[in-house]
């Protein structure tokens, strides 16, 4: 009986190795079926544009053009959809954040200006330039007016096309900028430095600080660029740190009625203890500056615990004395 047992046993272990076996080869046959099915599609799409941001000035009842060059860069042809999205911008990151065609604008759109904006055939590697006119209302009211022009790449024998469905996972833009000149209102306010240690704010640092960010909000209906210069000074007054704010080629803007963070990297950050950054920012034509100012305190672990052990060491010395000058006028009185 022992010998069946053993048997049985034997059995039921090969039965299974070979059951852990035919998984493991069906899960890898499977997972090779995929990879190669993967390897093999050749309908991926996408396109290239240039320039990726485009800034007019056009007068009132004037028209102008927006130059474009947009390329295919898929193994196959495509039709580049079009669509033109409002949007604004996403927090204060400066970044642009596309609106949905339902949701209602609160600054003016580019919409309504431009002309003849059409879908785009274009064969594989193929690049077409273009210009997309742009005219300007009599009525239309001065200042700022934003959006984006956007392509998605279509396979063309893709049959969304004609059911309206299109995916936008592939899709590019450029950033169309235009101002009505007349009455411009420019009204800026330099509101707060900022400093932060791995994107996280603060004033109170054990590590040092990696960047300063300049908040400043544009209260106008305008672009603003603003510019100007950043000092940063050390615990004993000496400058050991300056950069330039916006100082990009072009410069970026500010949306109507938006704020904005510049972030830059700070160096010179060595002493411990209390540093001062003083912006001075500027807009326009320059004939206005707002200075503010912002503190952050770098203290290291090892300037805590000195200072812990210094303050430590003061109040046992003042105990000492204290208990000396006690016990020796105890003495003489008793004397």
């Amino acid at each position: 009986m022992g010998t069946n047992k053993g048997r049985t046993s034997g059995l039921r272990m090969l039965k299974q190795l070979l059951l852990v076996f035919f998984v493991s080869l069906f899960s890898i046959t499977g997972l090779t079926v995929t990879l190669l099915a993967q390897s093999d599609s050749s309908t991926g799409s996408g396109l290239s544009i240039s320039p990726t941001r485009t800034e007019l000035s056009i007068e009132r009842g004037q028209a102008d053009i927006i130059k474009m060059s947009v390329r295919n860069v898929t193994n196959g042809d495509i039709v580049a959809k079009v669509f033109v999205n409002d949007f604004e911008s996403d927090g204060e990151t400066g970044e642009p954040k596309l609106l949905p065609e339902t949701d209602t604008r609160r600054a003016p759109s580019i919409k309504p200006f431009l002309v003849g904006v059409t879908d785009l055939d274009l064969k594989k590697g193929e690049r077409q330039n273009f210009d997309i006119p742009v005219q300007v209302p009599v009525d239309a009211a001065p200042g700022a007016y934003y959006g984006v022009i956007r392509y998605a790449a279509i396979p063309a024998s893709n049959k969304a096309l004609e059911s309206g469905e299109v995916s936008l996972t592939a899709s590019v833009g450029t950033i169309v900028m235009i101002e009505v000149p007349g009455e411009i209102r420019q009204q800026v306010q330099a509101k707060d430095v900022l400093f932060y240690r791995k994107n996280v704010p603060g004033t109170i640092f054990s590590a040092k600080p990696e960047e300063i960010g300049i908040r400043i909000g544009n209260q106008g209906n305008g672009f603003v660029k603003p510019f100007g210069s950043v000092t940063v000074s050390n615990p004993l007054g000496k400058q050991v740190h300056q950069y330039e704010i916006n100082d990009t080629d072009p410069r970026s803007n500010i949306l109507p009625s938006s704020t904005r963070i510049f972030k830059d990297p700070v160096s010179g950050v060595g002493t411990p203890g209390r540093y001062v950054a003083t912006a001075n920012v500027s807009f326009g034509n320059g004939g206005e500056i707002l200075t503010i100012r912002g503190v952050f305190w770098y203290l290291p672990w090892w300037s805590v615990l000195a200072v812990t052990l210094f303050i430590v060491l003061i109040v046992l010395m003042i105990g000492w004395v204290k208990k000396h000058a006690t016990g020796h006028k105890y003495k003489k009185v008793r004397h």
